[in-house]
């Protein structure tokens, strides 16, 4: 055995009191409670590295077996026999490298705002810093909720570069009483996936409601919708205006009556025009007052406005299940007008490679879609897409069909 691989033996003295821990005062140690014997000068070495990895906190937040193993040879309560000069340089060199950890950092990850009334805008702005050395990519926002409206300023971050992520919250379909809403930021460092965590904690104050307290139209020309607005106070609020933010819708408020449990109660008719643009747009209904508490409620409106549709699928949509290991079969979709026309496909998107669709023409003025799954590129025991049918006649026309596939 060559001197330097000579055999370690770490022993308590013999008569040695037991020191119930080991003791720094700056980078002196306390009096030793072990013995080492090795190469001339690896005592001194051996022992200056571990008492300088607990100093500076290295060994306290490294998992409980390593840090086990440090603080009992720091207390001189663990007896070891051969324990090679080269089997003390791996360890040292574990409490070095420790566990890999994300870099994407924020300061305040969970925010406490207090009240918050009904109706009431509840935002919160979170800065995020990317604190490594390789580029962050932000994958995905996850809302705990759908009451929540996440808003990242940019999805790729490099090192030492800031974002900002924007989190609102619609207070109107909350509960009474402390509430707490969690938005997850999923990001990719290098080639690993992490995850972080931000909340949002209030105390929501009910005594003003909306009902509904969000709405979602859908609509291929102008359509109305009544929401109602309930003060269960002595003294109902003093509403100032109605606004809603499109130019292309108006708001109406009635006046206060009695509901059946005898709060007060109006009503505020909101009316899409004709002329309301199509496609999908996220409207506001703003009411204003003059209480403190209430200086403005936000009602959330979703409106898809669709073009007129001549053309429509049979089925309208697909659901397949198949059991596990079994080849999912092929369905049909028939696409007619309902004037009579012919039908002719341009082409078909679809949101999943595992997929795919071939149109033909017929019978008749139809049109058939055949449609076939490949099980192959299907992540997983569910799969939930959708196709898009692009008609070249008549002109200017989209058929959806969404397509579900699970594994029984």
């Amino acid at each position: 055995m060559s001197k330097s691989d000579r055999v370690w033996e770490v022993r308590r003295p013999s008569g040695a009191r037991r020191k119930p821990r080991a003791e720094f005062h700056g980078l002196r140690y306390a009096p030793p409670v072990a013995t080492f014997r090795g190469p001339a000068g690896a005592e001194e070495r051996t022992r200056n590295t571990i008492f300088a990895l607990a100093r500076f906190g290295v060994i306290r937040y490294l998992p409980s077996p390593m840090t086990q193993l440090a603080l009992n040879l720091l207390r001189g309560d663990w007896e070891m026999k051969r324990f090679t000069l080269p089997g003390v340089s791996v360890f040292v060199a574990m409490l070095i490298v420790g566990p890999a950890r994300a870099q994407l950092h924020c300061d305040q990850p969970a925010v406490q705002t207090g009240e918050v009334h009904t109706g009431a805008p509840l935002s919160h702005r979170f800065v995020v810093v990317n604190n490594g050395n390789e580029t962050i990519e932000v994958l995905d926002v996850k809302p705990s909720c759908g009451c929540l409206a996440p808003r990242i300023d940019q999805r790729v971050l490099a090192p030492g570069a800031r974002g900002a992520l924007q989190v609102e919250v619609n207070t109107l379909t909350q509960d009474a009483g402390p509430q707490s809403w969690r938005v997850t930021v999923r990001y990719r460092e290098g080639h690993t996936d992490h995850e972080l965590d931000l909340r949002v904690a209030a105390t929501i104050v009910t005594t003003v409601t909306v009902t509904p307290p969000s709405v979602v139209l859908y609509t291929t020309s102008a359509i109305g919708h009544e929401l109602t607005l309930t003060d269960r106070r002595l003294t109902p609020l003093n509403v100032t205006a109605v606004q809603p933010s499109s130019p292309h819708m108006r708001a109406q408020l009635g006046e206060w009556k009695k509901d059946d449990e005898g709060y007060a109660a109006r009503t505020i008719a909101v009316e899409v025009l004709p002329e309301f643009p199509t496609g999908r747009h996220e409207e506001i209904i703003q009411i204003f007052s003059s209480d403190p508490e209430y200086r403005e409620i936000r009602i959330p409106i979703t409106i898809v406005k669709r073009p007129r549709q001549t053309v429509s699928a049979s089925p309208d949509s697909l659901a397949v299940s198949t059991a596990a290991g079994e080849a999912i079969p092929s369905r049909v979709v028939m696409l007619r007008s309902t004037d009579d026309q012919e039908v002719i496909v341009d082409r078909v998107d679809c949101d999943s490679s595992a997929v795919s669709c071939k149109p033909t023409a017929g019978p008749g003025h139809r049109s058939t879609l055949k449609i076939q799954f490949d099980r192959t590129k299907i992540g997983g025991d569910t799969l939930e897409t959708k196709l898009r049918v692009v008609l070249r006649q008549p002109a200017g026309q989209v058929v959806t069909v969404p397509v579900t596939w699970s594994e029984r």
